[in-house]
């Protein structure tokens, strides 16, 4: 991705989604599949704003903002928790 061009109309796509779904709840009309959805685009939403945030450090710091740094879930939960 030469820009985040791409990454932003998705971004803008699944709040539009999510905006019209939040409606549908809001008025009692939504269905259990529609609430689901809903989760998803949670999910969605945070993992492509911490990809276009993580960009853009990138981007700022003089490196490739198309290479994803590769992060392993123990070594997450190791800087998360200190060892005493």
């Amino acid at each position: 991705m030469e820009d985040d061009k791409e990454l932003i109309e998705h971004i803008e796509q699944l709040a539009h989604e999510e905006h019209e779904l939040f409606d549908r709840e809001s008025r009692g009309e939504a269905s259990t599949k529609e609430r689901a959805r809903l989760k998803e685009i949670e999910g969605e939403l945070e993992t492509s704003y911490d990809l276009l945030r993580a960009r853009r450090a990138r981007r700022s710091a003089g490196l490739d903002p198309d290479v994803e740094p590769v992060t392993e879930p123990d070594a997450i939960e190791a800087v998360e928790e200190p060892t005493p």
